[in-house]
Parts: structure tokens; sequence; C-alpha cells
């Protein structure tokens, strides 16, 4: 995926783990964090940040149900764009293992 791809309302996640909004404005798309925006201008075309690594975009998420607008539910939108990484209760993993394991340090 590439900046140019990129459209409001998507949900960005950063290699800093946080969430943000992509909102069309007056000044162009930029990001609505919780307490703060960045302007799209601060990335390059492949998404990373031209400042902070912390802020390069990892996922893109897109708003696939009403629920998904309210914040406390971005990480359930749909990923339509970078690494997916599946979470599994303890139950689940042995269930999908196929046996009981221990996880090593």
């Amino acid at each position: 995926m590439k900046k140019s791809d990129l459209k409001s309302g998507m949900i960005i996640e950063t290699r800093g783990g946080e969430l943000g909004l992509l909102v069309d404005t007056n000044l162009g798309l930029l990001i609505q964090f919780d307490d703060t925006y960045e302007v799209l201008d601060g990335y390059d075309d492949d998404l990373s940040a031209k400042d902070y690594i912390r802020y390069d975009i990892i996922k893109v998420r897109e708003i696939t149900s009403r629920h998904h607008v309210c914040r406390d539910e971005f990480k359930k939108a749909c990923i339509i764009w970078g690494e997916i990484i599946p979470e599994y209760t303890m139950e689940e993993a042995i269930e999908k293992m196929g046996h009981n394991f221990k996880i090593k340090k």
C-alpha cells in the first residue's frame, strides 16, 4: 500500500502501537490520534514516517461496521494491509496445536 491509497475513514496503526483515524480536512488528509494529529506530508510514499520510526504506518484497517467508528473498537476493524498477527486465548492455542505446550522465554 502507498500513501496515495489512503482514504478518509481508514484506521491506521503505527509501529508504536497507536491507532489513528484518517480524516479529510481543508489541510488535506491527516491522522487523528487520541490527543494529537499528524499531517500525511510527514510520511514517505511507502508509509514510513519522515521523522520518527515509531510513527511508521504498519497496518491499515477499514471500517466495516458502525461500531468501528468508536475509538475503543478500532482494533476490531478489518485489516486490509499490513502484518496480520492472530491472537488466541490459551485454550484456542492448545486447540490449534492439537496438544498442550509451554511457552519459552
